[in-house]
């Protein structure tokens, strides 16, 4: 027995409470197994000696789930008590094992008790381990029983309510097979609106309501939708009279009973659409009026902050029609952070009168991401009280304009570098040539004179940089002397691999992404090394913790025709070399002045700062080989460099070759 009780199974806090009765004639019987039953932790354990006292019990219902029924008593046997507990429903879940021994046959007993409804069967002398792992698994299987009970319970409750709301919504409903759109259920709400008897919709596709040949795309998704997903579309549907209906259709997936559905709530908007195209025509007049896509109006109530764009200026901010705006929140998201301060300040000055009207220009963000440059103009209204209470005004493109005025800006400024670059170079170059003259004048008046030699060596240390200076200033302002010939960029790029690694050293890494198959340029093999050489040491540079540094080449097709400088890049094929690290990247207000000649932002531990001309160099090359070059950079993100060379076999790609 010590054994016995040790291996029983521990018992679950969920069986705990439940009831069980054990019924039989025999006191020392009851008494053991109530003993039993309550040192297993069982909480609530109830006897009756025979049958009749039984169904008392049973009948006052003190959640009972389960019975241990003795086959033999006076009066009322345990056949009968068994049989009665599965025909009453308030009963029939309950679990009867039957616990019973002495003068009977057990083959037989154990066949009637089965056909009573027992659940289990236990021979007496009892075994307190057999008693309780079956006891425990009978209840198991009771609650089960209770818990499925009460869940269809909550799900017949729920299709109840469903039902009740189905059928008494106002909108059309339908539900749906999702493989095929059959229309499996309606409501009466689908049968007024579309003038079908259920009887003759059900089973019918709903794509059949739909005009001929005007079956939206939509369709196509309506089935994929999964519960939780949901699709709104307007479109036409036909009535029983053949009258076309204006309706917006809201497909929704859900699952019902295992199976997947879809429900269509159709709502009629035929008003809704008369008020859209009475309101489409008063914006067709006002239109008359802004013909120019480049040009916008703008309407905003202060007081509810909501603001409309016209139709052109809503698709270039990103703006669905029906999307309730902040005129606020517009300004803020779309106005360049840069320009959002002087933007609001301006605004807000004209609401207190201290100008005449609102008028700025400034950089908006538009649907793709890209900042484009407009001339905002609005005047404000006041009310009596000498609040602004609204706000008009108009949205002008003005970029076109704003670049060229840029680029002339910038093409002055180039070419004023140019000319003192050129300038700068060829007195530099004058001055060097007399320092290494003046060296070896030296040489020969004191040959291997140990304490001139050391001097001499740091003068042409000091010439060799100033020479390497003159070459910068010259390829940037295209005085030296170009040698292009016919180049494949990514061979040549192999070659350079290795002064490459070199360069970046052994805290980074050298990523290669070649295109295959790419047509040759014309290039200088010297000014290849060397743009790549200085976007290296800048790669290096830029990535101090160490990092990725990629070579990436491809095929680049232009689409329209761009401005470099004081040239025009035809449309056409290019090579394009891009140079990318993930190292520190910059602020937008520094990429605007990278490849201006001396600007900097390397400065050594020791306070020196790098000449500014290695980027600028690049600049200058790409010009000379009838090219272009574009940066992208992120603030810890890292830099993008993209080079583009004309190709050989598209004609007509840039100037003339200098």
């Amino acid at each position: 027995m010590p054994e016995q009780i040790e291996n029983a199974p521990s018992l679950p806090a969920h069986l705990q409470d439940l009831g069980i009765l054990i019924v039989d004639d025999q006191a020392d019987h009851l008494e053991l197994m109530e003993e039993m039953l309550l040192s297993a932790g069982y909480q609530n354990v109830f006897t009756a000696s025979d049958g009749q006292e039984a169904l008392k019990v049973l009948k006052s219902d003190p959640g009972l789930g389960l019975v241990l029924l003795d086959l033999v008593m006076p009066g009322i046997d345990g056949y009968e008590v068994c049989r009665r507990i599965k025909q009453d429903t308030a009963t029939q879940n309950i679990c009867v094992i039957v616990v019973t021994g002495g003068a009977i046959q057990i083959e037989a007993a154990l066949c009637q008790s089965f056909d009573a409804g027992a659940t289990d069967f236990i021979s007496k002398p009892l075994n307190r381990f057999d008693l309780l792992a079956r006891s425990q698994a009978a209840l198991t299987l009771y609650y089960e029983k209770e818990q499925n009970a009460i869940h269809e319970r909550d799900l017949a409750l729920r299709e109840e309510k469903y039902r009740s709301l189905f059928e008494s919504s106002i909108d059309a409903i339908f539900v749906l097979n999702p493989l095929d759109l059959l229309i499996k259920d309606l409501n009466p709400a689908a049968e007024s609106l579309f003038g079908f008897k259920k009887n003759e919709l059900i089973g019918r596709a709903f794509t059949s309501l739909c005009p001929k040949r005007a079956i939206p795309d939509e369709y196509k998704n309506v089935g994929m939708l999964s519960g939780g997903e949901s699709l709104a579309l307007e479109t036409q549907k036909v009535t029983v009279s053949g009258e076309h209906l204006s309706v917006e259709i809201k497909f929704s997936g859900y699952r019902f009973q295992g199976e997947s559905r879809i429900m269509a709530v159709a709502s009629d908007i035929s008003p809704r659409i008369q008020a859209v195209e009475d309101l489409k025509l008063s914006e067709e007049r006002l239109a008359l009026a802004v013909m120019d896509t480049g040009n916008g109006i703008w309407d905003w109530d202060i007081v509810t902050g909501e603001i409309y764009f016209s139709e052109n200026w809503r698709r270039f901010l990103g703006l669905r029609k029906t999307e309730e705006t902040n005129g606020m929140s517009v300004w803020e998201e779309h106005v360049h952070p840069a320009e959002l301060e002087r933007v609001i300040d301006s605004m807000r000055n004209h609401w207190k009168r201290d100008s005449v009207n609102f008028m700025e220009e400034h950089r908006l963000k538009n649907n793709s991401g890209n900042y484009r440059w407009v001339l905002s103009r609005g005047k404000a209204v006041w009310n009596a009280a000498g609040e602004v209470v609204r706000m008009a005004g108009s949205l002008t493109d003005i970029t076109e304009k704003k670049l060229l005025e840029m680029q002339v800006v910038q093409m002055q400024k180039m070419e004023g570098l140019d000319r003192f670059g050129g300038g700068v170079a060829h007195d530099l170059n004058n001055m060097v040539m007399v320092v290494n003259s003046c060296c070896r004048f030296i040489e020969d008046a004191v040959p291997q004179h140990t304490g001139v030699s050391g001097y001499l060596e740091e003068i042409r240390r000091a010439t060799d940089h100033s020479s390497s200076l003159v070459k910068q200033l010259m390829a940037f302002s295209r005085k030296s002397q170009i040698q292009l010939e016919y180049v494949f960029l990514n061979f040549e790029l192999e070659n350079l691999f290795q002064m490459v690694e070199t360069v970046l050293g052994d805290g980074n890494e050298l990523v290669i992404e070649f295109e295959e198959n790419l047509p040759p340029i014309l290039a200088d093999h010297t000014m290849i090394s060397q743009v790549l050489l200085n976007l290296a040491i800048n790669g290096r540079d830029a990535m101090p913790d160490g990092g990725k540094f990629t070579l990436d080449t491809s095929l680049y097709h232009l689409e329209e025709s761009l401005y470099f400088e004081d040239r025009q890049i035809a449309p056409g094929e290019y090579l394009r070399l891009s140079v990318s690290d993930n190292g520190v990247g910059m602020e937008e207000s520094t990429v605007d002045q990278i490849f201006d000649p001396f600007f900097t932002t390397k400065i050594s531990k020791e306070g020196h700062s790098g000449t500014g001309l290695g980027l600028s160099t690049v600049y200058g090359i790409m010009k000379q080989h009838n090219g272009w070059i574009s940066v992208k950079s992120r603030p810890g993100i890292g830099t993008r460099f993209d080079l583009f060379f004309p190709v050989l076999n598209e004609p007509g790609n840039g100037s003339s070759k200098e």
